[in-house]
């Protein structure tokens, strides 16, 4: 860090009234790495690669996604698209990340994006529709090197949508609270912190969204932009904002407009309809001054009004909306508080695709036949619906009602008094396998919860080379867990009695069915696979 950018920085912190005001000079040559992230557009790459071979990045790093089997000539479009991105005339070393199959918008570029941050520590993001100024180059550069020790500063926008200087308060830069990811630049550490699992995103927004430097409309509407990527939006840029919110951080943006979004083509994913969004003319960036780094509060709004964040009509729709489940919840809590009050709760866990759907049903209807017997058995499937209830983190097991509760979290010492505990285990390779079928019928958003579910780390796509499912952890925690039930999955119709006598009254398991045999998958992390299921045989020896 220069004398001088230090100077700055401690001044910015004293005083809101403290101005920088320097001329602009930008670096020659440009010293920063690019990220080029391409598809299936030949037209539009070539417009951006012209772009960044006239800006000669040292470093161009090229990643493209895989073509999808069902759509014809997109094999041969992307092909061209990757020789086009990489026709490099400069002195530059060039690095790809060129999928095989086709992971979609999310994996893709979020995974581009983290690979890009392994060997860089900071650098400027590029898409193949979004055709920059000459300008953003070493405007990108300069707010890389001037703001990288700042840690408030998450993200550098390369596009305004066309923002009126008046919104800058006579300042060529100024900070709102939304990363705009047409044409940006950050650096790795940043990246790092953001988390793109969307249910690990979610855990504490409804405390942390209280505290967003936006209009209480937008944070009602970013919210519930959440509730979206947990129904398996395809997108990356919403965790990413979500992340610079929860942590308060603030995006660079330059008084001119850097950057035009050509995303109107046929192939358009996002923004194929943005008519008032798209085009925009850039401008030169020819000076630098700002003021204090905090948000603005009218930046921030013309943000949130381009990026579709200030509709009245869709936040009165999400209200109606989440008052009418919240009233649902209510009764149904009412009615098992009146059906099950007083009754010490079951909680059935699992390693995942371990039996415990089976168990827990099993534990329920038994449960409910002994209780209930003078009740007509015609309503034991009714008060059944009520039996189950699926708790995320064992934490919040004082906000159930329903006396059998499934989950797949953690052991919690401090809550092993709260509940009967039922542990059910499998072959670790079995269950990854599952998990992969799964994957095939419900997408990878089912196993990005699932790996929520079970405290895990990493993405769909690690399952068979990493301990995605946390299944190490699971079985060290749950073997420490004094009173607990634990059980193989293979061993349940062996122990039903024992089973029984633990929970207090007699527990009918459906017939036993034989497992689809699944052979070894054709690549997997044998060591650490032979490893975890020696952790299951010694659990079954205990």
């Amino acid at each position: 860090m220069t004398v001088l950018t230090f100077l700055r920085k401690k001044q910015l912190r004293s005083s809101s009234e403290d101005l920088v005001t320097d001329h602009f000079e930008p670096p020659a040559p440009l010293r920063t790495a690019v990220l080029f992230l391409v598809f299936n557009r030949p037209d539009t790459t070539a417009q951006v690669f012209e772009a960044i071979r006239k800006a000669k990045p040292p470093r161009l790093y090229v990643a493209a996604d895989g073509p999808r089997g069902d759509r014809e000539g997109e094999v041969e479009r992307v092909n061209k698209v990757r020789e086009i991105a990489t026709a490099v005339d400069w002195p530059c070393e060039v690095k790809t990340l060129f999928r095989d199959e086709n992971l979609g918008c999310k994996a893709a570029v979020s995974g581009a994006i983290t690979w890009f941050f392994e060997h860089e520590e900071q650098g400027i993001i590029l898409e193949d529709d979004c055709v920059p100024n000459k300008d953003f180059f070493p405007y990108c550069e300069w707010a890389l090197n001037e703001f990288r020790d700042v840690p408030e500063v998450w993200h550098i926008n390369g596009n305004n949508f066309g923002a009126a200087t008046a919104l800058y308060g006579g300042n060529s830069i100024s900070f709102c609270s939304l990363g705009q990811v047409w044409g940006w630049a950050t650096w790795a550490n940043r990246w790092k912190n953001a988390q793109m699992n969307p249910f690990y995103l979610s855990e504490r927004v409804d405390e942390l969204f209280k505290n967003w430097s936006l209009t209480k409309k937008a944070r009602i509407i970013k919210k519930r932009h959440l509730l979206a990527l947990k129904s398996g939006l395809d997108t990356w840029d919403f965790q990413w904002q979500v992340s610079i919110l929860n942590a308060g951080g603030l995006a660079v943006s330059a008084s001119s407009n850097l950057i035009s979004n050509l995303g109107d083509g046929p192939d358009a994913t996002h923004t194929k309809f943005d008519k008032d969004r798209i085009r925009l003319p850039t401008q030169p960036f020819s000076g630098f001054s700002y003021a204090q780094i905090v948000s603005n509060p009218a930046l921030t709004k013309w943000y949130e009004k381009k990026m579709g964040m200030r509709s009245t009509k869709r936040v009165i729709q999400i209200l109606i909306s989440d008052g009418a489940k919240k009233a649902k919840l209510f009764a149904k809590l009412q009615i098992q508080k009146v059906l099950f009050g007083g009754f010490f709760p079951v909680v059935v866990a699992s390693t995942g695709r371990s039996g415990s759907t089976m168990l827990a049903n099993a534990v329920a209807a038994s449960l409910i036949k002994t209780k209930f017997h003078a009740f007509p058995t015609s309503l034991h499937d009714y008060i059944k619906r009520f039996s189950i209830a699926y708790l995320d983190r064992i934490t919040d097991i004082d906000q159930f009602a329903a006396p059998i509760l499934k989950t797949h979290d953690l052991f919690r010492k401090e809550f092993s008094d709260k509940a009967k505990f039922i542990f059910v285990y499998g072959d670790p390779l079995e269950s990854a396998q599952s998990v992969e079928q799964m994957k095939k019928k419900r997408g990878s958003i089912w196993v990005e919860e699932h790996i929520y579910h079970l405290v895990g780390n990493g993405t769909p796509h690690d399952i068979f080379t990493e301990d995605v499912l946390n299944y190490e952890c699971q079985m060290r925690l749950w073997g420490e867990a004094k009173g607990a039930f634990l059980i193989h999955y293979d061993d349940i119709w062996n122990k039903n009695t024992q089973l029984s006598r633990f929970l207090g009254f007699d527990v009918e398991l459906p017939k036993k069915r034989a497992r689809s045999l699944k052979g070894e998958p054709l690549s997997y992390n044998k060591a650490l696979f032979d490893r975890l299921k020696k952790m299951a045989q010694h659990k079954v020896g205990d």
